[in-house]
């Protein structure tokens, strides 16, 4: 890259890492605020230079939708290492050398923090970081936090309905299906791009609806019983779904969904037997919706709630008998035992990761739930997620000071050398932000933090002082860290080398 060009990235990188920066140790603003948010200071940019903006953002974002925290770390340290990495390019390093110390130094500070990762076992470690990754009021913050250590790292958290009282949570029995809605006419919440339907009757049938004579006998039932309705057939044919797209919107109709079952074939047949057991489907019903004449609602099975999204769907709240699904898991698990094909196996264990998933529904107070709540209680989950996945580490950059203190410590010479520099002096930058926000001399405060054997001491942004942030409560998940700094790190050295990636020269 020529060295004006580069000069010219770093310095747009920089105009958006100073107002991250200012922002960074404010308690009302999290990180994932300030990296989706971009400044005011973008106004003044030219439209070259916003396109690097919005290239660099769009990156830093990845760690908040990946953990829930972390996208304005990743953009602090994907500015200082891509400033840091120009200026030795600029001095004529050797960049395979420069290149291989910084992989070096982010592979060594990745096993530092997850060496360094302490498991959640109490959910009050955890309400502090959800209440400030999610921006959710102490009493949600608190149940969701109990609800993600229920349900551990594979399991899934869901926020339900606003209600009167206290926010709570609980077990819930639920299964997750890899298919969406087939039009988007049958979305009920515009925000969330979701249709979600309460205590809807459910029919399975492995058999394609392909007419409006095969559909028209479950609307009208649910009609009459002032029920919503969701369809999960093999298959829906043109006219089949444009019969339940009339259905749907014709008027005092209640809310239905039509969806295609997972998977093919044979595997499809056995998918819809798991959810059948699920929804508590009675046993010798007709093959064809046609023939649905004179049956009971009670014919169909039932959930507390669906939501079906574009890609997925989650059935909450079967009416199945827990024998039964335990009976089905059993018989699952030994045919996995018994079979000889790697290939039936790894479907047979993901069938049994869809029915002993744990899953927790979070009930919020009706006070907890303002406008636009549906993306922040989103990064709420995924930060609970991601500390009861990976643990958790001393918050407000503290981790990031000492692991850079050992990086300096590698043995290496050359230009080698200078890209643990560079990484080292990077991940330093978040805590140097907090401190100089504080009022506080960086060096000074570096020292004192450095030399606590107990690697708790850090700036605390709410009173400005130096005191012990895990007795404060102040705490990052392990992911956040691993994954802001490998972003960070690899999108740094690209803004740094590679002019494709910010579209080539400015015009003159």
């Amino acid at each position: 890259m020529d060295p004006a060009l580069r000069a010219r990235v770093v310095a747009t990188l920089a105009v958006v890492a100073q107002d991250v920066a200012r922002g960074f140790g404010r308690v009302e603003n999290s990180a994932a605020t300030r990296g989706r948010e971009l400044p005011a200071a973008l106004a003044r940019l030219d439209p070259w230079e916003r396109g690097v903006v919005h290239r660099a953002a769009g990156v830093a974002g990845l760690t908040a939708n990946q953990t829930g925290d972390g996208s304005a770390t990743t953009w602090l340290l994907m500015h200082a290492i891509a400033d840091g990495a120009a200026q030795r390019l600029d001095a004529r390093a050797d960049a395979a050398q420069l290149k291989r110390g910084i992989d070096r130094a982010v592979e060594e500070a990745a096993c530092l923090v997850d060496a360094r990762a302490s498991r959640v076992t109490d959910a009050t470690r955890l309400v502090g970081l959800v209440e400030r990754a999610g921006r959710v009021s102490p009493a949600l913050a608190s149940a969701i936090a109990r609800a993600g250590l229920q349900v551990g790292a594979e399991g899934l958290v869901v926020i339900g309905d606003a209600r009167p009282g206290a926010a709570e949570s609980r077990s819930i029995l639920g299964l997750e299906l890899d298919r969406g809605w087939l039009s988007p006419f049958f979305i009920t919440d515009a925000f969330g791009r979701k249709a979600m339907l309460d205590r809807p009757l459910v029919w399975v049938v492995d058999c394609e609806l392909r007419s409006h004579a095969e559909v028209a006998p479950m609307f009208e039932l649910a009609r009459r019983a002032g029920r919503s309705l969701l369809l999960i057939a093999g298959d829906v044919g043109a006219d089949a779904l444009a019969a339940c797209v009339f259905h749907r919107l014709s008027r005092e109709a209640p809310p239905a969904c039509a969806i295609k079952a997972p998977e093919f074939g044979r595997e499809r047949s056995t998918v819809i037997g798991d959810v059948a057991c699920f929804i508590g489907t009675p046993a010798g019903l007709p093959a064809f919706p046609r023939e649905l004449a004179g049956l009971p609602t009670k014919a169909f099975g039932e959930l507390d709630r669906a939501v079906v999204g574009r890609d997925t769907t989650l059935l909450l709240g079967g009416r199945g008998q827990p024998e039964v699904l335990q009976a089905r898991l059993r018989e699952i698990r030994a045919a996995s035992a018994s079979t000889s094909n790697d290939y039936d196996r790894g479907k047979l264990a993901r069938r049994a990761a869809m029915l002993s998933r744990a899953y927790a529904l979070v009930e919020p107070s009706s006070d907890d739930m303002p406008s636009g709540q549906g993306a922040m209680d989103a990064d709420g989950l995924r930060v609970a997620r991601a500390a009861v996945a990976s643990g958790v580490v001393v918050g407000g950059g503290v981790e990031w000071a000492h692991v850079a203190g050992a990086l300096r410590k590698l043995a290496a010479k050359g230009d080698e050398r200078h890209g643990i520099e560079t990484v080292a002096r990077a991940i330093e930058e978040p805590f140097r932000c907090m401190v100089r926000g504080a009022g506080l001399d960086v060096e000074d405060t570096l020292k004192k933090i450095r030399a606590d054997r107990q690697r708790t001491l850090g700036v605390h942004v709410a009173t400005g002082r130096i005191e012990s942030l895990a007795a404060a409560q102040v705490f990052d998940t392990a992911q956040t860290l691993r994954r802001a700094l490998e972003l960070g790190a690899h999108w740094g050295w690209l803004f740094a080398t590679d002019d494709r990636i910010v579209g080539g020269a400015p015009p003159t």
